[in-house]
């Protein structure tokens, strides 16, 4: 599991449009089993860039899973993005 993991480490390292499309979803298919918990402000800048690439629906899954998982570090980033 640890290994798996690994990938999350150099998510922050990628800009791009497309490669963010697929972070999403291999964000989110992480998610189903487990809750990475790695460098916050990793994810934050992660789920950040996936919002400002117009992927909100990711970004959004992304952030209610987490709440629904009592960890509330993605609110902020969460509620600025509802307001555009």
């Amino acid at each position: 599991m640890f290994k798996a993991f690994l990938i999350f480490k150099f998510l922050p390292k990628f800009e791009d449009e497309e490669s963010l499309k697929h972070i999403g979803r291999i964000y989110l298919k992480a998610l189903e089993n487990s809750t990475p918990d790695y460098k916050e402000e990793d994810i934050l800048l992660v789920v950040r860039r996936i919002y400002e690439k117009g992927n909100h629906e990711d970004a959004e899954a992304i952030c209610d899973t987490y709440g629904r998982r009592g960890v509330h570090f993605l609110r902020p980033l969460r509620e600025e993005f509802q307001k555009h």
